[in-house]
Formats: structure tokens, sequence, C-alpha cells
């Protein structure tokens, strides 16, 4: 299969996908959060803190809890294993408890924590924090194109250049003609007004609000508003409404308190490309952050109903508690480190 496009898009393993001659030098930078109970701060609204190193740091409400980040340092171990340390947790404590001096956060009070990699583009500042945010677009003599930098907040912009950049490279003719635009003829391309141009995102919907309706037949079904809300947004409401009116047991929350259902697990197994226990846990539930155990007394029924679905065997559930218990040990090894306050 041959594509008329190729985009690399992998954040901080972008340079790995780029021919050596081509190849654009990133500076990695790690940023941590933390989660506490929102009730320890009791705010209502994003909160912006500023550092005794003059950077910024959030306090967002994140359910019930609080969600306190980020930090900025430079980051050279491996890749895929990216954690928080007791440096990081305790930079973050020392901010919050300076901008909410009567929470008196500790160590202790910390839920959870998650660890990710800004791919930026090294561009030579001595400090993390200088190191530019915007984003570069690449394209390689083989026609790989390769998008860095940037972060969320500019993400879809990125998008709209990328596709703009694929757009305006007339593929079809240079392939007929068995050769690549070279750079100057892309550079003289790319120069010309794009008024006519087919990509426009702006006024593309990332995904259509939970209609009153849906949410409304789920509650019937036998959900909670909570939980009918959910099913609603992740776009789950036409299995609810299948499936829960044959078996209102399946709308039922797995854990008192939360709104993740047995319905969800199967959802995201059959529709949302989840394969291991971990992608549920971490990536799609969000339930490894919202316990102390990060889910781990629930994580046995979750990998039951997914081998359901993907057809684990009992070695392959065994298998997937190794691999989520191995995450859970990494989430929590800062724990076990000396203290940097």
């Amino acid at each position: 299969m041959r594509a008329s496009a190729v985009v690399n898009a992998s954040g901080a393993w972008s340079e790995g996908f780029q021919s050596t001659a081509e190849r654009v030098r990133l500076r990695p930078t790690k940023g941590i959060h933390l989660f506490v109970p929102r009730e320890r701060i009791g705010h209502e609204r994003a909160v912006v803190l500023t550092t005794k190193d003059r950077r910024t740091v959030f306090v967002l409400p994140w359910g019930p809890l609080s969600m306190i980040g980020t930090t900025d340092t430079d980051y050279r171990g491996d890749k895929d294993r990216v954690e928080a340390d007791r440096a990081d947790v305790d930079y973050l404590l020392e901010a919050v408890n300076a901008g909410f001096p009567g929470a008196g956060l500790a160590p202790r009070d910390i839920v959870s924590t998650y660890a990710g990699l800004r791919p930026l583009v090294d561009t030579g500042e001595a400090r993390e924090s200088d190191i530019s945010r915007k984003h570069e677009i690449h394209e390689d003599a083989d026609g790989l194109i390769t998008v860095m930098g940037g972060k969320l907040t500019t993400a879809r912009a990125m998008a709209g250049e990328v596709l703009m950049r694929i757009e305006a490279r007339p593929a079809m003719e240079k392939a007929r003609e068995g050769r690549l635009m070279t750079r100057e003829e892309f550079r003289r391309l790319e120069a010309e007004p794009r008024s006519k141009s087919r990509v426009d995102t702006r006024s593309m919907r990332l995904a259509d609000p939970p209609a009153a309706e849906a949410v409304a037949r789920i509650v019937a079904a036998g959900a909670s508003e909570e939980t009918a809300a959910r099913l609603a947004e992740i776009t789950a409401a036409g299995m609810a409404l299948d499936e829960g009116l044959r078996r209102p047991g399946i709308l039922r929350p797995l854990v008192p308190g939360q709104s993740v259902t047995e319905l969800e697990i199967r959802y995201n197994a059959r529709h949302e490309m989840a394969l291991h226990l971990d992608d549920v846990m971490v990536r799609r539930s969000g339930l490894a952050y919202l316990m102390r155990d990060h889910g781990l007394h629930v994580a046995p029924m979750v990998a039951e109903l997914m081998g359901e679905e993907l057809g684990w065997d009992a070695e392959g559930r065994a298998s997937e508690m190794a691999r989520y218990r191995s995450w859970v040990e990494a989430m929590d090894r800062w724990r076990g480190e000396p203290s940097h306050g």
C-alpha cells in the first residue's frame, strides 16, 4: 500500500523516524502533574501561581481532585519510562503551599502523579523554560513530513498547517513524473495565496456535545445522570441504549463514587482500540489517577471484562495485571526517594 503523504507526529520520538541527514535535534523536557483532594485547596476555578523561579504553575479542578502542574526540566532518560521524581513533587508542593498557605499539602496528600515529555526543538537556550514552544514542520528528501515542537494549545493550528502543506504539494503530478518536488519548488508553491484552499479546520467540530435526549434515554435505561452524561460524551450512547436496556447492570459503576461502568470498559475494547489493561485504566477511564491504590482493587475486574472482549485467556489476563502493577510501581517510585525540600 502506498500513501500520497506520510506525517510523522510522534512527539519526543520524532527524530528516530527522520533520515540522519535531515534530522532535527530535539530537546525533550519533562513535565509532571500532581493530583490531590480538591477539598484540601478549596478552589472552584482554575488558579495560576507564580513560582520562586518565575515560572507558572496551574491548579485546575479535576472532578473531586485538583490537578497541579507543571514542571519543566531537561530529560535525557528512557523516553518510554518517564516518571515523576521527588524533586518534581517537592517543587510543585512548595509552589502550591506558597499560594495556598492554609492547604499545608504534604507528599502523603498526593493521590497520584503523571509525567510526560515536551518534544521541543533545541534552540540552544540555557534554561528549559526559555526554549521556544513554537512548532516546526520539516520535509525530508523522501517526502516524510515531520511536525515537532508546539504545545497542546497550538495542536489544532499545527494540524491545519500540516494539512495545508500536504495540499500544496502536487503529489499526484510529481508521482506521475517519477520525482519528488524540490525544496525550491515547494517554497515557491508555499508562498502562493491559498484563499481557495480545501483545508480549513477552523470550523470543524472536534465532537458534538452530548444530546440531552440521549442522556435522558440512558438514564431511563438505568444509569445515573453522571454516568449517562459520561457515556454520551465518549460517544457510547448507542451502545448504552442497545445493551443497557437488555442488561441494566452493565450501566452500574464499577467503583462506588465513580462513573466508570462495565459498558464503558467493553466500549473501550470494541471501539476505542484499547489493547492493554493500562490503556483503559490510565488513558481511557482515568481510574489510575482517581484512587490512591490507582485502581488495583478493580483492575482484575477490568481485565476480566477486557479479556472477554479481546479473547484473553487466564495467562493473558495475568500478564496484563503484571504489566499494570509495573506501571503503578513506577508511578509511586518517587515516594521512596529523599525529600529535596
